[in-house]
């Protein structure tokens, strides 16, 4: 019983991390960046916990876009090192043959899948009453 609880706990934080990763680059899409980073902090706590070196390189990526978009340069270049050097872990692991490693993420994507779906959904109509209501802004990029 104390194995299943403990896989519980982990399950639940591996699916709390993911769902803040996905949170996070979601409200930094409708440019809520204040709550965008404070999801992406806390992302990138459980993913340091958790020993889960993809999310962690994604938490980071996401925390270095916020940077740039602030204009904080200096900040998005060494959020964006610390994703690589979380990158180039998990190819170290990736390289060892971590299939414990794999299975126990495939697990913890499988729950947060499941939990993730009825969020989008109340999301969704949300996102799309603000995209008609905002007017659509254009840009030439040279």
């Amino acid at each position: 019983r104390r194995g299943w609880v403990h896989r519980n706990r982990l399950i639940d934080r591996a699916g709390e991390l993911r769902a803040r990763v996905n949170l996070g680059a979601f409200l930094s899409q409708t440019r809520d960046y204040r709550a965008a980073e404070r999801h992406l902090d806390r992302a990138v706590d459980l993913a340091t916990d958790l020993s889960d070196p993809l999310l962690l390189a994604t938490a980071r990526h996401n925390l270095g876009y916020l940077a740039m978009m602030h204009g904080d340069v200096p900040r998005a270049l060494r959020e964006y090192e610390a994703a690589e050097a979380s990158l180039a872990l998990m190819r170290t692991y990736a390289a060892a043959g971590d299939a414990a490693g794999l299975a126990a993420a495939e697990d913890a994507f499988e729950v947060a899948a499941g939990r993730l779906q009825p969020v989008v959904a109340g999301l969704k109509p949300k996102l799309e009453g603000a995209r008609a209501t905002t007017r659509p802004t254009t840009r030439s990029v040279r």
